[in-house]
């Protein structure tokens, strides 16, 4: 119960001594409506990767250099993490100071927004306008009258089929990453936290103390179990004899027998 008591304290005093650091938490949203539906893990790859950029010294080397820091210091403020199940990126920035936390987040989503949403060269085998051309001849042919069952179906299913990639084309022209919860200041201090610390150094405690108890124990166990009887021969008693004829005359000395005494550790 002491040793508890004192690795609690001790880890609660300990965390007092640590600087206080402050976070920025934002939230962004990245669309993946490009993903091709038979393509089960595309969607994670793709999040992952959006994951390296933010941690990209392409990204922070800017940023730190303009704050003081380098790439290297500024990456080790920053974490970001996929909201699970959802297109939404966590992204969270610490440092000492409640203000400079919120700065530097706002300056890494306002780069990150730059590179994710550059748009890509254009696909010359897509054409907007040609799409819509055909569209409109599709839907010419079946505003005519006089037409089979069959070439009316073959004519719905052509225009529904344009206006997939009609709106697969507005999709991708649309930017593929947004804020969805502009960089905020969390007012408490992150770190450090006496109360986990504490709960953290009376548990390690506990578990080093029971520890210690198992080894003594299992150790005692061991000599315990090792002790062997050990054999002393016992001093030599003197009997009353007789002499000749009966007769009680000098003592005889009996031989030494074996007494059995426990061995001393």
């Amino acid at each position: 119960m002491v040793i508890t008591l004192l690795g609690g304290v001790v880890g609660y005093v300990g965390s007092l001594l640590l600087p206080e650091q402050y976070a920025a938490r934002a939230e962004l949203h990245y669309n993946l409506a490009q993903a091709k539906p038979n393509e089960l893990l595309r969607e994670d790859r793709t999040l992952n990767t959006q994951l390296v950029v933010l941690r990209s010294r392409t990204l922070l080397e800017p940023i730190a250099s303009a704050n003081g820091l380098t790439a290297e210091e500024l990456g080790g403020q920053v974490t970001a993490m996929v909201v699970q199940s959802s297109e939404v990126i966590q992204v969270e920035v610490r440092d000492s100071s409640s203000a400079r936390s919120q700065r530097l987040l706002e300056q890494l989503t306002a780069g990150y927004l730059a590179l994710a949403n550059t748009p890509d060269a254009p696909d010359e085998d897509i054409d907007t306008e040609s799409v819509e051309a055909q569209l409109r001849e599709v839907r010419d042919r079946l505003g005519r009258p006089g037409l089979s069952t069959d070439e009316a179906e073959i004519l719905a299913l052509r225009e529904a089929s344009l206006l997939g990639q009609l709106d697969s084309m507005e999709l991708a022209a649309q930017d593929a990453a947004t804020v969805l919860t502009p960089a905020y200041s969390v007012p408490d201090p992150v770190s450090p936290r006496p109360r986990f610390a504490a709960a953290t150094g009376a548990l390690t405690a506990l578990l080093l103390a029971a520890g210690a108890v198992a080894f003594l124990a299992r150790r005692w166990t061991g000599h315990a179990g090792s002790t062997d009887p050990v054999t002393v021969l016992a001093p030599p008693t003197a009997v009353p004899g007789r002499g000749p004829g009966g007769a009680r005359g000098a003592s005889v000395t009996a031989a030494p027998g074996p007494v059995d005494r426990p061995a001393s550790l």
